[in-house]
């Protein structure tokens, strides 16, 4: 009775780890798994790689609305952020010093948002980002500009926030379009790069030719809102799809699981 017990698990060992084998294998056969898709590009292909992935992949056309969002938040904190609320509250040889508070608080909050993306998951953590570039907008339009700078050093809790944003941005954004887009990483990189400073540019132009403060806040207010729902759609987006598929992680999840078995 014990030697065939035996007999049944050693067999049952053996097809999970054949089963196992297979799905590695599947996985590593799959076009553009294990490779950047960049191998034997064209400098043109490479220019429009970007643009390429955008057109392919739905999730991406969703996801830009994040780095946008960001592009417009850096840019309105030169603008009026340093330019004009710091720069009356403090004094200009003062807006350096509190310029400096948010890489600072982006430095500090890096490692406690990757615990977080970590443990709840990297779509929190986003939401986190778009908030407090819905935060920055909000405070300025509805506290206005004349009461920031009474509050003298107070206003650096706007470079807090800003920080916060960035945060998000430099760390857990790059990290889900790396994991979004594993099999086409550098293109993704581009195209969050691409995101990020042709909205800066946009925002630069627009931010130079209108003097409403008011104005200005309401409209980062609005650009960061729009970020949410996409962002939310993005993670939907993304779930239906690795629902038919192994997720990047499986190929080395797979490994492991075999050398246990072969063990």
């Amino acid at each position: 009775g014990g030697s065939g017990g035996g007999g049944k698990n050693s067999g049952r060992r053996r097809r999970r780890r054949d089963s196992i084998e297979r799905r590695g294998r599947a996985l590593t056969q799959r076009p553009g798994c294990c490779t950047n898709n960049v191998t034997g590009y064209s400098g043109l292909a490479r220019l429009v790689a970007p643009i390429t992935l955008l057109q392919q992949d739905e999730r991406l056309k969703w996801l830009a609305f994040s780095p946008v969002a960001y592009g417009f938040v850096v840019v309105y904190v030169d603008f009026f952020v340093d330019g004009v609320i710091a720069k009356e509250a403090l004094g200009s040889d003062q807006v350096a010093l509190a310029s400096a508070i948010t890489p600072l608080v982006a430095t500090l909050l890096t490692f406690p948002y990757e615990y977080l993306g970590n443990r709840y998951g990297k779509r929190q953590v986003m939401l986190l980002g778009a908030g407090s570039e819905l935060v920055l907008g909000l405070t300025v339009a509805l506290v206005g500009t004349r009461r920031l700078v009474e509050l003298g050093w107070g206003v650096s809790m706007l470079f807090v926030i800003t920080g916060s944003a960035r945060a998000v941005f430099e760390s857990t954004n790059k990290a889900l379009f790396a994991d979004f887009f594993y099999r086409r990483r550098e293109d993704a990189f581009a195209a969050n790069i691409l995101f990020s400073a042709g909205s800066a540019s946009i925002a630069y132009f627009i931010f130079s030719n209108v003097s409403n403060e008011l104005a200005v806040a309401l409209l980062v207010t609005i650009v960061a809102a729009l970020s949410i729902g996409p962002l939310i759609h993005t993670f939907r987006l993304h779930h239906r799809m690795t629902q038919s598929e192994l997720p990047p992680q499986t190929l080395s999840s797979t490994v492991a699981e075999v050398r246990s078995t072969r063990a």
